[in-house]
């Protein structure tokens, strides 16, 4: 994995990824752990993640992403993981979700427990691939709920997701979960270059 282009965020304070947020959701901590850039390895290995039913690249990957995750105090005061979920439809179509898988794989390097029934996708949305920010969130808004919001009270939670472009996902879920007076830091996968 070497010739993949790592970020290094989870060293680096006020990172690419946490400007991102900033004056959009208070997150306290967030990383990417590759750069993103069309018609290269990560788009490639993304892909096959998402849509050519090769789950074993997500739990790879987060293994991985554990590994690298586990060099700096990044997940300091994590409580768990939530991977970004996706439509029981698309998970009917996948057998997995793809987020979850990483999640995995991070958790058993680290030993901070992922869970999938806190924030759930109760909308099935569009395709998000070819909209605007602003589109991408009029298409997401009222698609997340939060169930069990017990679990959330005072905790720190690390939202995890594949990708993140416009951002629109991952603030529409992590605003839903800031909601219930707990913290938030970000993991995606890969970034694109700003």
């Amino acid at each position: 994995m070497l010739e993949l282009p790592f970020t290094n965020f989870h060293l680096e304070p006020d990172n690419a990824v946490e400007k991102f947020f900033w004056g959009r959701l208070a997150v306290e901590r967030g990383t990417s752990m590759f750069y993103f850039q069309k018609g290269e390895l990560v788009q490639e290995m993304i892909h096959r993640l998402k849509y050519k039913n090769e789950g074993f690249i997500g739990k790879l990957l987060g293994l991985k992403f554990g590994e690298i995750l586990m060099e700096s105090d990044f997940l300091k005061d994590i409580d768990f993981i939530v991977p970004v979920p996706i439509h029981k439809s698309k998970r009917n179509v996948r057998n997995y979700n793809q987020c979850a898988l990483i999640a995995d794989g991070i958790s058993k390097i680290t030993g901070i427990p992922y869970v999938e029934n806190v924030l759930i996708k109760h909308n099935k949305t569009a395709s998000q691939t070819n909209k605007t920010r602003e589109q991408r969130i009029d298409n997401l808004k009222h698609t997340f709920r939060v169930e069990n919001p017990e679990k959330l009270a005072g905790q720190h939670v690390l939202l995890l997701d594949d990708i993140l472009t416009t951002g629109a996902t991952l603030e529409a879920a992590g605003s839903l979960i800031v909601d219930f007076n707990c913290r938030i830091s970000i993991a995606v996968l890969a970034v694109g270059k700003y």
